[in-house]
């Protein structure tokens, strides 16, 4: 009940913050409204946590011998992590929103964040596939209709359509994985999974990472609201990453072919996202790495047969990545609150990322796992270049602002370790420590590298001081040109321009100025043909 409640605290909430955009003078309302509605729905997802499994039935539906089960929701402990972490961005990007915006004039943004929260919750604790599908696709359309609507000016939607087109592939191969399913079990929910599908549940989710194919989301549109961009980059993820975490161990059983495909491509994703991440000329432009490197490790954990210890990467993408993204503006005075977000990455025993490596080294080290912990490493050096590069003051805030920008980034350290304590029931028991030791070694010799180099924030001459930079540059867009199959939608484009062609130039016949003496003709042969009664073949 507290599940449902919930959900439709935001969605209501989202339709009475729209409605009261409509009066300029309650714009400040309206924020406060947001606000609470938020907050409260983070403390009825908490308190959840004591009735931990709960399920809730939508419907039950007749003959049961169409869908063998009722669609409902669930929270558990795979869901809930994430329910959590969600709700705490979501809470954190409307409370700091003012920060970015002296003066709103639209709640459209606040509204949105809680409509698409409403259904990313919906998303997060479906119980069935059947569920799962159908919020995919009604987050899809809400998502792509909303941002359509604010880049409808900028004249070059190629890149949001193919976006799109990944969407709908990943909800295919959802529907797919769920007929493969239903064929060892009718009546199947996430829960159990059978073993034989697992692998084609993976596929739908790395589809939706946007790891299988490599590639780096479309919001680059300057109308697009920050707080709605950041939510775009990491809200969509949720709902996979949970599904993931739903999965089997059991994959040896399966193709081996298609494990060896999905295993080189979070492989090369980690390792190729992880050092863009530490080189982008900014924030802005490494923002999309960070999201498909931690999903390459979600991915990789659950090929090893541990997709239980991917949640741990799954919420450092969404919390230790939220504390960054919404750093901004970047105020040197308080760069500490990042700073202590990053714990919740280093992966040492007994914090929250501790138990994550379980899943890409297992009890033994491997090559695989080894470039893993150079991937951590650059991740971790990153996040530290970009807090060190903060400089901007609290001169121009007002003054309630200059209180709430940073208690929506306490709130997401609150949440951090929170779930890094109680998220698992073994949350507190000995990890693995050395691919962290090793990882924080090599994230030694890299800040040893800048320093020997004469790297100083804001890191503006590192292109001319890293030796080999243009080819290792030259390299990486190769790599991301072949695996994210923009060849192939270039490719698409150059077959199908010809039949454009022809197709504007019988447009231009008709249609221009003796396009009525060829229809004046097309009549007349027709006529013709019906007078004289030949026999056509």
């Amino acid at each position: 009940m507290l599940l449902l409640l919930s959900i439709a605290l935001l969605m209501g909430g989202s339709l009475f913050v729209l409605l009261l955009g409509r009066n300029k003078k309650r714009i400040n309302l309206a924020w406060l409204i947001s606000v609470l509605i938020c907050l409260l729905t983070l403390g009825l997802i908490y308190f959840s946590r004591l009735y931990l499994p709960s399920e809730f039935h939508l419907a039950n539906w007749t003959p049961l011998s169409i869908f063998h089960y009722a669609p409902f929701l669930v929270i558990n402990y795979q869901s809930w992590p994430y329910a959590v972490a969600l709700i705490t961005l979501v809470s954190t990007v409307i409370i700091t929103d003012p920060s970015r915006s002296k003066d709103p004039q639209s709640t459209v943004p606040w509204a949105a964040a809680l409509g698409l929260a409403g259904l990313q919750l919906l998303a997060i604790t479906s119980g069935d596939a059947l569920t799962l599908v159908s919020a995919w696709v009604m987050i899809d359309i809400v998502e792509f209709t909303y941002l359509l609507r604010l880049q409808s000016f900028s004249g070059n939607h190629g890149r949001m359509i193919s976006a799109l087109g990944l969407r709908l592939l990943s909800v295919l191969a959802l529907i797919f994985a769920t007929v493969a399913a239903w064929q060892v079990k009718s009546d199947f929910t996430l829960a159990e999974i059978p073993t034989s599908a697992s692998l084609y549940f993976l596929l739908a989710a790395a589809l939706r990472l946007g790891i299988l194919p490599i590639y780096a989301p479309f919001l680059t549109n300057e109308k697009l609201p920050y707080s709605i961009s950041v939510l775009s980059r990491l809200a969509p993820t949720i709902s996979a990453l949970t599904l993931i975490a739903y999965l089997p161990g059991e994959f040896l059983t399966l193709s081996r072919s298609l494990i060896n495909i999905l295993h080189w491509s979070a492989l090369l994703a980690a390792l190729y996202a992880s050092i863009t991440w530490l080189t982008r000329a900014n924030l802005a432009a490494a923002r999309p790495y960070w999201k498909i490197a931690l999903s390459a490790f979600v991915v990789q954990s659950a090929l090893n047969g541990n997709a239980q210890a991917g949640q741990a990467w799954g919420l450092a993408l969404l919390l230790v990545g939220g504390e960054i993204f919404l750093f901004e503006p970047p105020i040197r005075r308080i760069n500490f609150l990042p700073l202590i977000a990053l714990f919740g990455l280093v992966g040492l025993p007994f914090t929250p990322a501790g138990h994550g490596w379980e899943g890409l080294t297992g009890t033994g080290f491997t090559w695989t796992g080894l470039i893993f912990i150079f991937a951590h490493a650059f991740l971790m050096a990153g996040y530290l270049r970009y807090i060190l590069e903060a400089s901007s003051t609290i001169t121009g805030l007002e003054k309630h602002v200059r209180i709430t920008f940073p208690l929506g980034l306490i709130l997401i350290l609150g949440s951090i370790f929170v779930l890094g304590i109680i998220g698992r029931p073994d949350s507190l028991l000995m990890k693995p420590w050395q691919p962290p030791v090793i990882s924080l070694a090599l994230f030694g010799i890299l800040i040893g590298a800048g320093l020997k180099l004469g790297l100083r924030p804001p890191f503006t001459s590192y292109q001319q001081k890293i030796p080999g930079f243009r080819f290792l540059t030259w390299l990486f867009n190769g790599i991301q040109s072949i695996f994210s199959l923009s060849w192939v939608y270039s490719l698409g484009l150059w077959l199908v321009k010809p039949l454009r062609e022809t197709g504007e130039f019988m447009t231009d016949i008709l249609e221009g100025e003796s396009g009525t003496i060829w229809y004046l003709v097309f009549i007349v042969i027709l006529f013709t043909l019906f007078v004289t009664g030949i026999n056509l073949p």
